[in-house]
């Protein structure tokens, strides 16, 4: 195991998967099914190949998203 300090903050993924568990019972998806959803729409292969800075800004625009398209408000972490 390598530490990776530019890598997404643990913090980073619990906030990105409390956004999941939001997102997928305010629309009846699974975590599974939202999360490939979100990844599909967002053109991204793997979150876990995001660096902070790149996961951050992710993070931005997905709660921006959920606000303006999917009408669902995500809390701030």
């Amino acid at each position: 195991f390598t530490y990776n300090a530019r890598a997404a903050s643990k913090e980073q993924n619990n906030y990105y998967w409390n956004i999941i568990n939001i997102l997928s019972e305010e629309l009846g998806y699974t975590k599974q099914e939202m999360h490939m959803t979100i990844k599909n729409h967002f053109n991204i292969e793997s979150t876990k190949s995001l660096e902070r800075k790149e996961f951050s800004n992710f993070i931005e625009e997905l709660v921006r998203w959920s606000a303006i398209e999917l009408n669902v408000v995500i809390p701030d972490p």
